[in-house]
């Protein structure tokens, strides 16, 4: 089965359209980048080319003026139930110091 999409035939209706989204991408663990190519909605959790472990993120994300960095330098972080886990490192935070 190839990952080619013939758009004229998608056209016909005889193949499955895909909606993508492509863009720059990062790592948030190594710092690779690239071009992503992702179905939409899944702009997150994108595995990386280099490291293979499932940490991109496609997109230029909103980010606020002030931001808490994590000591390893990441500015991405998960809430959870424990506090605020680093992407990079997966150092958990729950005592934030202005």
């Amino acid at each position: 089965m190839s990952n080619v999409i013939d758009f004229d035939a998608a056209k016909k209706g005889s193949e499955k359209t895909v909606c993508t989204l492509t863009g720059p991408a990062i790592c948030t663990h190594c710092k690779h980048e690239w071009t992503a190519v992702t179905p939409v909605g899944n702009h997150d959790n994108l595995e990386c080319s280099a490291c293979g472990l499932f940490m991109g993120i496609i997109g230029a994300p909103v980010v606020p003026r002030e931001v808490w960095v994590c000591d390893c330098g990441s500015e991405l972080f998960c809430l959870t139930k424990a506090g605020a886990a680093c992407r990079a490192c997966g150092l958990v935070s729950s005592a934030w110091a202005e």
